[in-house]
């Protein structure tokens, strides 16, 4: 009687565990499967992130290049002391830590209206980093005194 009776609750267990055995192992595979969609995506906006956080240093450094090269046009427009101005086109070069890598192109041209003398000075400052490149552009018209 021992021995039916074990026997009959063994055969209830075993028909329970063959019905439900297989609900788990596609619930199992559908979260794996979605979290790893889910990781993939996070990886690709993180790296999207990166470039346009680096893009936009670098855009910062060309516009500080151009207002540099701006800069010293308008100190060569209105020297400190007092003479002439002069106004011509140039390249600089920069070799500071901050603006490695980064130039600034001058163009300047000036005209008298009315008796009095203008400077058109436009530079363009221009950063490089690897693949990516930066260009910004600035523009003054100075009058003179």
């Amino acid at each position: 009687m021992c021995a039916t009776f074990l026997k009959s609750i063994y055969q209830q267990k075993s028909s329970l565990r063959t019905t439900s055995s297989g609900f788990s192992l596609p619930a199992a595979l559908f979260i794996i499967v979605i979290l790893g969609l889910l990781a993939i995506a996070l990886f690709r906006m993180t790296q999207t992130s990166e470039v346009a956080v680096a893009q936009e240093i670098l855009s910062i450094r060309g516009f500080y290049a151009a207002e540099s090269g701006l800069q010293t046009a308008a100190m060569s427009a209105f020297p400190v002391s007092g003479g002439a101005g002069t106004c011509s086109n140039f390249t600089l070069n920069f070799s500071t830590s901050g603006l490695s890598n980064c130039s600034a192109t001058v163009t300047c041209t000036s005209y008298i209206s009315d008796g009095t003398n203008f400077f058109n000075i436009t530079s363009t400052g221009q950063c490089s980093s690897g693949e990516l490149q930066s260009s910004r552009t600035l523009e003054a018209l100075l009058r003179g005194l």
